[in-house]
C-alpha cells in the first residue's frame, strides 16, 4: 500500500488525486468483502482457491491495461512477467486437469493464461522501459 502512496497517486488523472485516500480504502474494504464472500460461500479451502484464481485474473487484465494506459512497460520486468505467467499456469493444470476436472479454476486460469500472453507479447515486441510510439524530444 505504502508503494501505491509513493507512485501511485501521479498515475490518477487529477480531479481523482484528492480522492485517492478514500478510493484506495474503498478498494480494500470491496477486496475484505469480497474475500469474504469467498469463504463463506465455498468454505476456506475452495474459497481460497478460487478467490485466489479470480485475484490473478483480475491482475492479468489491469497489468495488460496499465501497459496500454501508459503505452509503455515501464514499471514491469521480463522476469514478473513470466513467472506470473507460468504461476499461473502450473496450478491451473495442476488444480483444473489432474488433481480433478474444475471448470472454475480452468475457465478464469484460462483467462489469466490469455491476458498473460497478450502481455507478455506486448512486452516483447516494445521492451522494457520503452514507448509503444516514440515520443516527440524537446
Amino acid at each position: 500500500m505504502s508503494t501505491y502512496f509513493k507512485y501511485g497517486k501521479a498515475e490518477l488523472p487529477a480531479t481523482l488525486r484528492q480522492h485517492a485516500r478514500w478510493l484506495m480504502l474503498a478498494v480494500l474494504l470491496i477486496s475484505a468483502a469480497s474475500q469474504l464472500a469467498f469463504y463463506l460461500e465455498f468454505g476456506s479451502h475452495w474459497g481460497s482457491i478460487y478467490s485466489a484464481f479470480t485475484q490473478n485474473a483480475i491482475m492479468s487484465v489491469l497489468f495488460l491495461a496499465l501497459v496500454i494506459h501508459r503505452n509503455s512497460t515501464r514499471g514491469l520486468s521480463r522476469l514478473a512477467i513470466y513467472a506470473k505467467w507460468l504461476g499461473t499456469l502450473a496450478p491451473t493444470i495442476l488444480g483444473g486437469v489432474i488433481e480433478q476436472v474444475d471448470w472454475f479454476v480452468l475457465i478464469v486460469g484460462g483467462i489469466s493464461f490469455i491476458f498473460d500472453l497478450f502481455l507478455i507479447f506486448r512486452f516483447d515486441r516494445f521492451g522494457k522501459n520503452r514507448s509503444v510510439a516514440k515520443s516527440s524530444s524537446h
